[in-house]
């Protein structure tokens, strides 16, 4: 696992969300990089939704990813929509350049991390850079 991916992990560790990680596999035409279970509170959802995370280190806008959700989505076997769980998700070097759509509660749309964890999302991430940087320890994922 890459610092880059280690990071993210320990993002993913700190703000509660289940994660599994996808080691980098040549031959695959197109693998996420972890598989995240994010709770969701809303009356008309499962209690959760999962994501199919495809990080792309350097790209600092949720434009330049070279590749949308639907093209994404459109990759996969048995799904054609980023509707379809799990919904295929585009993560870049910070929580401002995320995206991916999904349906929510009684409609859905295109979520992004700022907008699903207003509150305390840069306090985290700086302290998953802080465990990247200076912890021995490695995130570990608790999705099976």
């Amino acid at each position: 696992m890459t610092n880059f991916e280690k990071r993210w992990a320990w993002f993913f560790t700190l703000v509660g969300w289940a994660w599994r990680y996808f080691p980098a596999q040549h031959g695959y035409r197109v693998q996420p990089s972890f598989r995240v279970c994010i709770p969701c509170r809303n009356s008309e959802c499962d209690g959760s939704h999962t994501l199919d995370v495809f990080l792309r280190r350097g790209v600092t806008s949720p434009e330049s990813f070279g590749v949308t959700v639907y093209q994404l989505a459109s990759m996969r076997r048995n799904a054609d929509s980023p509707y379809d769980s799990p919904h295929p998700a585009l993560f870049g070097e910070d929580p401002t350049v995320t995206i991916w759509e999904m349906s929510h509660g009684c409609g859905g749309g295109e979520y992004r991390i700022p907008v699903w964890l207003p509150d305390n999302w840069k306090h985290l991430w700086k302290a998953a850079r802080a465990l990247t940087c200076y912890s021995v320890a490695q995130p570990v994922g608790s999705l099976s």
